[in-house]
């Protein structure tokens, strides 16, 4: 027993030394292979069309606000030294973008276009962006059954939400859209409400904005939401008016470019980045802007 005990711990142990010789041999190569690919990855070269691409990723929470960026990508596809240059990569949800290390995330893109302005300020505070330019802004509506419109259309939205507070009448507040809240608190204060949960009709909702809107023109509840999200509403809708727009909110929400800080050294992507930004900015950028609709409605207005 006592041998061949022994001689298993010797074929063990000559495995072992075995596999650790090749791991030694190998582990240089699969190194070089890995900053190869990464690099190669890195730079763009890895693109299926072999062209290097400024690379973009976008943190966008309405559909509206990313079908205008497709509209906009076929300008973008004719700017630079080796068209396309220009890649939307797929969306990135704001919350999935805080819980990742934002230089690791930061280091792979020339720009960054995000509709939180608090999550825009966090990469440039972190001195991961270099510039951050507004590119569009979008109303912050309110919304609500048509039967109110006759009494609420043309009230300041605060005083059409203290109505509504009065009357404990059925009111959704988003909670998934961060900038929609913050408007809200600013109403609601500008109303002289401290507590509108404590409203019978307060309903806080995880949906998305359109299905928040839809289950609001269900129950003839009112919404506070972006302009973009009630033009997709609408279009949805196909004709069928089950909220109208009471009032505009004097409110925005804006989305930023934000190009990154680290791509100093990837010179032509940096360069064509740059010239997109310039694009958005010039006349026929803003046209490009001010002409998308949907539902008969224009969401978007050109930043200045």
């Amino acid at each position: 027993m006592r041998f061949r005990g022994s001689g298993t711990k010797r074929a063990a142990f000559g495995f072992d030394v075995a596999l650790k010789t090749v791991s030694a041999k190998l582990f240089p190569i699969i190194c070089v292979c890995f900053l190869f690919a990464a690099g190669a990855a890195h730079s763009g070269l890895a693109a299926p069309d072999g062209r290097k691409r400024a690379r973009i990723a976008e943190c966008m929470n309405t559909p509206a606000a990313q079908l205008l960026l497709v509209r906009l990508d076929r300008h973008f596809r004719d700017i630079g030294n080796t068209p396309p240059s220009w890649q939307t990569l797929p969306s990135e949800t704001v919350q999935d973008a805080e819980n990742l290390e934002d230089a690791f995330v930061i280091s792979a893109y020339d720009m960054i276009i995000t509709s939180d302005g608090e999550y825009a300020q966090k990469l440039e505070s972190l001195g991961l962006t270099r510039k951050t330019v507004p590119i569009f802004r979008e109303r912050i509506v309110l919304a609500g059954p048509p039967d109110a419109e006759s009494e609420m259309d043309g009230l300041p939205a605060s005083d059409a939400m203290k109505i509504i507070f009065d009357r404990e009448s059925l009111f959704f507040s988003m909670l998934t859209e961060r900038r929609i809240l913050d408007a809200e608190g600013s109403l609601w204060k500008d109303a002289g409400v401290d507590a509108p949960s404590g409203s019978r009709g307060y309903v806080e909702t995880g949906r998305d904005a359109v299905s928040a809107l839809m289950q609001a023109g269900d129950e003839g509840g009112f919404i506070l939401v972006g302009e973009a999200s009630f033009a997709q509403f609408e279009d949805a809708e196909r004709g069928e008016t089950r909220l109208v727009k009471l009032s505009d909110t004097g409110l925005y929400r804006t989305t930023f470019a934000c190009l990154a800080s680290n791509s100093g050294f990837r010179k032509e992507r940096t360069a064509d980045a740059e010239r997109c930004l310039e694009w958005v900015g010039s006349d026929e950028g803003k046209n490009a802007v001010s002409d998308f609709s949907m539902g008969g409605i224009s969401p978007f207005i050109p930043a200045e």
